[in-house]
């Protein structure tokens, strides 16, 4: 007998290459409002950071060192299930992004889980349609970018100063209360 793993609509098959969770002392609320809006992803992700709303949305991130031309990492989302679950699919990625053939294949899940005492269960994972080897160099570069975005996602729901991409700093994190 065998195990068939999970598939994507076209039977390629789906693997978990990355795996990140923490814990936030912040209410599910707040951490929604900082994945899910402009306001709050600029307050800890990037400074340039866009999201559009909803389904079929897109989520837009200028990386500085890539061309003018080129500069885009844009994600769509797939699902937003408010207060539990936002799903991105990389759609077009910077030239500057290491191995760009196997991270269109990506899909980020953010997944929220209440905890007591108004805290909240952070979980990253990134799954790829395409094949575990072709993936690993990739993996490998954003093993430490994810961990340190959800660092910094802790730190600014949690009202630490700390740098975002960029050169900016965090100063109005009363928006993230909203």
């Amino acid at each position: 007998m065998s195990t068939r793993g999970p598939r994507d609509s076209e039977g390629k098959p789906v693997h978990v290459c990355l795996d990140h969770q923490i814990t936030v002392d912040a209410p599910i609320e707040r951490v929604w409002h900082a994945i899910s809006t402009t306001e709050g992803l600029r307050l800890w992700y990037s400074e340039t950071a866009l999201i559009e709303g909803g389904i079929g949305g897109r989520l837009y991130w200028s990386d500085p060192s890539s061309t003018p031309k080129d500069r885009n990492l844009i994600s769509k989302v797939v699902c937003m299930d408010p207060h539990r679950l936002l799903l991105l699919k990389a759609h077009h990625l910077p030239s500057t992004m290491p191995n760009r053939r196997a991270a269109k294949g990506v899909w980020s899940a953010i997944y929220l889980s209440p905890l007591p005492e108004e805290r909240t269960l952070v979980e990253v994972r990134c799954l790829s349609t395409c094949d575990p080897r072709s993936f690993a160099a990739l993996a490998e570069s954003m093993r430490e970018s994810a961990k340190r975005s959800i660092e910094r996602l802790k730190a600014a729901l949690e009202r630490l100063q700390v740098p975002v991409d960029g050169d900016g700093d965090l100063e109005d994190e009363t928006a993230l209360e909203r």
